[in-house]
């Protein structure tokens, strides 16, 4: 089986998602946000108030060229990852694009006071941003993804396993 990346819009649960598929299908999962993290020695939040967000979206491109290479690994982006062209093109190369998607009120409740969500953070009307960046992302997650998955009202094993089903019968044809 090719890799397998996780993408979708903050507080999707990509990492949960890919941390079960990682333990069913007995394969690596590779975070890039924690990979990110601890190559850098400071947190997202921390990056992106030190050294910005193209900074931060130069290290993500940065990361997946390094994925390249890798095989039958799970791969959870980050939720900004598909804003560069260069990213959504490298995500495209590396394996098979699973995109989560959760309704904007599934959204909200998650990461509305969440204090690790940068941009979220600095914003004083945070529903109204949100619905805008995720209105700003959605055509370009729906662009890069090979299979797509609703994820609301199900638990973390049924996802992962619509996943897989999905996946093979992807890699069947």
């Amino acid at each position: 089986m090719n890799n397998i990346v996780i993408v979708g819009f903050m507080g999707a649960g990509k990492s949960t998602i890919a941390r079960r598929l990682g333990k069913v299908l007995k394969q690596p999962v590779l975070d890039m946000d924690r990979e990110i993290v601890k190559a850098e020695g400071m947190e997202i939040n921390e990056i992106f108030a030190k050294k910005g967000e193209e900074y931060f979206r130069n290290l993500e491109t940065n990361y997946l060229i390094s994925l390249k290479e890798k095989e039958n690994c799970i791969i959870s982006t980050g939720g900004g990852t598909i804003i560069k062209e260069e990213n959504r093109r490298l995500l495209k190369e590396i394996g098979v694009v699973v995109l989560l998607q959760a309704s904007l009120a599934t959204t909200y409740k998650r990461v509305a006071n969440n204090d690790r969500r940068p941009l979220v953070n600095s914003q004083t009307n945070k529903k109204k941003y949100l619905i805008n960046l995720f209105n700003s992302r959605k055509d370009l997650y729906n662009e890069i993804a090979d299979i797509k998955i609703r994820i609301n009202h199900k638990t973390v094993n049924m996802i992962g396993d619509e996943i897989i089903k999905k996946v093979e019968r992807l890699n069947k044809c």
